[in-house]
């Protein structure tokens, strides 16, 4: 019943006066309030958009808690956190079926799927996404969710009375210097390093977003270009993870691949399809990586631009942060 209590997310604007305390809790109250709204919708199941708002929501605010974490007490943001990642991974494995599922029919077209296949394909997968729903129902039902809420609603903030926008020109260059630098090193053919440069693009466009308002819209144009930069690996991903999710299907792989024979005979549809699939999702992966790499031809002087936007702090800087907090390496 707590989740069903309306709040008004335009409420949490940023004005040029916040220090970062204060502008800090409006960009965590701005996606708990979303996380919040979207959980009935996300619960009853019949809008698939409200379960991909939610997840949207959920994963804005594991970063938020990442970026603000040195103005929280020692580990608390680590706490929240993890206990946010086991509801995204719940939500994430709905949505992902989600997402496969929307796009099977012109999958099964293109692979010249039988009827039979069809059947035997859908109904694998509406089965996973079932299991994967009950889970997520409980999950949002129980007391461990709900005061999860409570507590992100009262996240206590110390020592961040520096201006909002001073403070938040010292992250947008710490993101972007994190962006730039493995960028020198990436390489275009390797999923783990694609993967990487696609959270770095979200870490950066995720900053720029939260900050906007405090520069008048002048982030607009940088953000609008990391999206095309992210959206063409975020195709890639979602290629990488109906493969992920067609591995896992009971009596995906013939019996000479390490599939079961008996369970196999009892389903000889579903691997000759699961086959078929499987090789258009190798040819769009290849696909992706050639639209990324024309892309990435136009990084530098995208990052050159970014540096340079009007209302940005020009002097380079380090983040002010207590020692011992940066969790670099951390997914948001």
């Amino acid at each position: 019943m707590i989740l069903k209590r309306q709040v008004r997310v335009a409420s949490y604007g940023l004005h040029p006066g916040d220090t970062l305390a204060e502008a800090a809790r409006k960009i965590i109250l701005k996606q708990v309030a979303r996380m919040r709204k979207h959980a009935p919708g996300t619960r009853e199941g019949r809008d698939c958009e409200a379960l991909h708002d939610m997840r949207v929501a959920t994963r804005r605010l594991r970063f938020a808690l990442r970026l603000f974490a040195p103005w929280m007490p020692p580990g608390r943001a680590d706490r929240l956190r993890t206990d946010l990642r086991r509801v995204a991974l719940a939500l994430g494995r709905v949505r992902d079926l989600d997402v496969f599922l929307e796009g099977l029919p012109s999958l099964a077209d293109e692979a010249g799927l039988s009827a039979d296949q069809r059947r035997a394909l859908l109904g694998a997968l509406r089965r996973r996404r079932g299991q994967g729903r009950s889970v997520l129902v409980r999950m949002l039902a129980g007391r461990r969710f709900l005061a999860l809420v409570l507590v992100l609603e009262r996240v206590p903030l110390s020592g961040a009375d520096a201006p909002a926008r001073e403070a938040s020109g010292r992250m947008l260059r710490k993101a972007a210097r994190a962006l730039r630098a493995w960028g020198r090193r990436a390489d275009l053919t390797r999923p783990a390093d694609l993967h990487r440069l696609r959270i770095l693009f979200k870490r950066l466009r995720y900053t720029c977003e939260y900050f906007n308002e405090l520069y008048g819209g002048a982030l607009d144009g940088a953000i609008a270009r990391f999206i095309r930069f992210q959206d063409c690996l975020g195709r890639y991903q979602d290629a990488v993870i109906a493969a992920s999710l067609l591995d896992g299907l009971p009596g995906s792989r013939k019996p000479e691949d390490g599939g079961d024979a008996g369970r196999d005979r009892d389903r000889p549809d579903l691997a000759g399809a699961t086959a078929k699939i499987q090789e258009i999702l190798r040819a769009e992966r290849g696909l992706q990586r050639e639209a990324f790499a024309e892309l990435w031809v136009d990084f530098p002087l995208l990052m050159r631009a970014f540096t340079k936007l009007q209302g940005l702090p020009e002097r380079p800087g380090t983040e002010s942060v207590p020692s011992g907090t940066d969790p670099e390496g951390r997914n948001p």
